[in-house]
């Protein structure tokens, strides 16, 4: 009886130590892995390129390459362990925004889809008083109207008696 019971105490004590182990071990290996996307934003930007990507996710420290589908970004910087700064290239269709660092390239999944927009429209609607509408009238709507005297556009801002666009080529 007396056996039973060391016999016991040593399994249990052999089952700690193998658990402890088997932790150790995956906490070694998550703190200096491949690198991981879990996340861009914005997730989508015009064909021409030029939009800036918040790249998410771990393992970023000493990247060497960023690619938008099988395309190095325009640009790209190593903002901490979990954030880059990315510039789109030019591309067409849905691809997969990858990091590479001397441990790999990230895996590709659903979180690090980009897609490139075919064609850039803006839409805007207001009192049109000086045609700032960019819809080529002075006619006031209440609706979205399609602005479209203006194409390549990335970016809007409106005010009272005012609008300003920011097109693909950065003008």
């Amino acid at each position: 009886m007396a056996s039973g019971r060391t016999l016991g105490l040593r399994a249990v004590s052999v089952c700690a130590l193998l658990a402890v182990t088997v932790w150790l071990s995956a906490t070694v290996w998550a703190a200096g892995g491949s690198p991981q996307v879990t996340n861009v934003q914005p997730n989508a930007g015009a064909k021409g390129g030029g939009t800036t990507v918040v790249i998410s996710g771990a393992n970023f420290t000493g990247a060497t390459e960023v690619k938008f589908g099988s395309t190095k970004a325009a640009s790209f910087t190593v903002d901490s362990e979990s954030t880059i700064t990315a510039v789109s290239p030019a591309g067409t269709g849905t691809v997969d925004i990858t990091v590479t660092t001397s441990s790999g390239t990230s895996a590709t999944g659903s979180a690090d889809k980009f897609s490139y927009r075919a064609s850039s429209i803006a839409a805007a609607w207001g009192a049109n008083q000086f045609g700032e509408l960019g819809n080529g009238t002075m006619t006031a709507h209440a609706l979205p109207a399609t602005a479209s005297s203006l194409s390549g556009v990335t970016q809007v801002a409106g005010g009272g008696a005012f609008s300003l666009a920011v097109l693909e080529s950065g003008k």
